[in-house]
């Protein structure tokens, strides 16, 4: 196959660009900017120099195996098994890539969220400071001791792939368990946690896995 460059030049000189700043490397990355990180992915929003003030999202994913994919295979009898497995590194799989980026994205822009307190988001926090009864279990209702909790879930490595329990303990303790006793004891505590934002539609369970996220009321 053969190319007309002489045709391609006209084509560029006449499309119309808009023209981009001088960026160095001092400036490149200029402005605030908050990171959240993990050891499978890193999301980083920043502000971007190029037309005014951009957000940009940026999603790396450094351990892909810590999220999966649905992949089919022929089983003995011929039928085909379909089964979810650790995503690997590969051409084959940019497109199960670029749907754990965009939903890493996308959940990190709702928790960077700042929703004004009035109206029905008034109602939500109202809602939360009473008990409530979820399949004939009661749930607590939230206290200001949660904050830290809170605090926790909002981390952006939490929206990226979701969290477990031992991730958040990671933030609730600082310090490691002095003994086994104490290491059950924060898990069952944990678990007690978890169970009550679930009860408040705060998070929610991954299908199949250990895991948790951040619902849209969270």
């Amino acid at each position: 196959m053969t190319y007309n460059f002489a045709l391609w030049r006209k084509l560029l000189r006449g499309c119309e660009r808009l023209p981009l700043p001088a960026r160095s490397s001092s400036t490149a990355r200029s402005g605030p900017k908050a990171a959240g990180s993990s050891s499978a992915s890193d999301a980083t929003p920043s502000n971007s120099t190029i037309i005014s003030t951009i957000l940009r999202i940026e999603t790396t994913l450094n351990n892909p195996s810590e999220f999966k994919i649905l992949t089919s295979s022929e089983n003995a009898e011929g039928k085909v098994v379909c089964r979810w497995c650790p995503l690997r590194k590969g051409i084959s799989n940019f497109w199960r890539y670029a749907e754990v980026a965009h939903g890493a994205n996308a959940r990190l822009i709702d928790a960077l969220a700042n929703a004004p307190l009035k109206g029905k988001a008034t109602e939500a926090l109202d809602r939360l400071c009473r008990s409530q009864s979820k399949a004939g279990q009661h749930v607590n209702p939230v206290t200001p001791e949660n904050v830290t909790l809170f605090k926790a879930l909002l981390a952006g490595e939490f929206s990226i792939n979701g969290f477990r329990n031992r991730d958040l303990q990671n933030e609730l303790y600082s310090a490691d368990p002095a003994n086994p006793s104490e290491a059950k004891r924060r898990t069952h505590r944990t678990s007690r946690l978890i169970a009550k934002l679930r009860g408040h539609g705060l998070i929610a369970k991954v299908k199949n896995s250990r895991l948790y996220r951040v619902t849209q009321m969270g």
